[in-house]
């Protein structure tokens, strides 16, 4: 008898002990999800000092580290525009309002870990978070190349260029960055045209302009590059197939953020603001035009003359 009570008694022991094992590893869990949400609403108020070392290991190591950078990042776009740029707290206020919607992802995703106790489930929901962690960082990556690009910080590294050679390079990196897309790229034979450029600035111009164009064809009409020379300046017309666009999203198609109607899309808007500030730079322009069915984008750049040509 006493026999089975001690047996009773030992597993009752065992399995409480289980329990407040489990409780207090739940209770260090929520902790920890709890200090991160802290550290996020920092951020979003525009403090960019928060520790995220006590995190470094452990479930949320992953997301921590890559938030980490991210913050860093924005510390260090903060602090250059405040050298470089003239409409700092413009920029600096951008900056907040595009950081704002993945930080709450951030949060509510980190609100549903707290309900969770499946693991499955919380594996499923880090990766969510680390995905927008992810899209943090890159934003801030292009929001740094056009800041400064923008501010005239970039040294352009300027060389005889061939047109041809500039339009294969950005066609081949298009179609590597939509690998899925069912649409074409037809390159119009072009003359032989040449300009003075840093090439690999130029390439990334075409190479968001090519991207926003398969984005937005509709149906398999290839996007179509057609290339002539007006004077002393050489054209790059790249023209899309699909929607008409309407009046506003043809005036502000180069406005830093603006996406217009294509908000489901994935993307930040900063690719076609980024390739007019190029274009800007290397003295030219760029504009924007509609079609009855679809959008041309028209460069304008400098002409080498015929002896200069590469």
């Amino acid at each position: 008898m006493y026999e089975g009570i001690w047996l009773l008694a030992i597993v009752l022991a065992a399995t409480g002990g289980i329990l407040i094992g489990r409780y207090t590893e739940r209770q260090r869990y929520l902790r920890r999800i709890r200090s991160l949400q802290q550290l996020l609403e920092q951020v979003m108020r525009g403090d960019y000092t928060g520790d995220f070392s006590p995190f470094r290991e452990g479930e949320f190591s992953q997301l921590a580290g890559q938030l980490e950078l991210t913050v860093r990042r924005t510390s260090s776009l903060v602090d250059r525009l405040a050298q470089e740029k003239d409409d700092t707290h413009k920029w600096i206020a951008d900056i907040s309002h595009q950081l704002k919607t993945p930080l709450t992802g951030l949060t509510a995703y980190l609100d549903l870990l707290e309900q969770t106790e499946n693991d499955a489930g919380r594996r499923e929901l880090l990766q969510k978070c680390v995905y927008l962690a992810d899209r943090m960082e890159a934003l801030l990556r292009s929001l740094l190349e056009l800041a400064r690009m923008d501010a005239g910080a970039v040294e352009l590294h300027l060389h005889p260029l061939s047109l041809d050679s500039l339009l294969h390079d950005a066609v081949r990196a298009a179609r590597a960055a939509r690998p899925d897309s069912r649409v074409g790229i037809a390159v119009r034979s072009a003359p032989a045209l040449s300009l003075r450029g840093d090439r690999k600035w130029l390439t990334q111009a075409l190479l968001n302009l090519l991207v926003n164009a398969l984005d937005h064809t509709e149906g398999d009409t290839p996007v179509e590059v057609s290339v002539s020379r007006s004077d002393s300046l050489l054209m790059v017309k790249i023209t899309n197939h699909g929607r008409r666009p309407d009046a506003e999203d043809v005036a502000r198609l180069f406005e830093r953020f603006y996406r217009g109607r294509d908000v489901a899309r994935e993307g930040f808007g900063i690719g076609l603001s980024l390739a007019e500030s190029v274009v800007r730079r290397h003295k030219g322009h760029i504009r924007a035009a509609a079609e009855p069915d679809g959008l041309s984008v028209i460069i304008a750049l400098p002409c080498l003359p015929c002896s200069d040509r590469v």
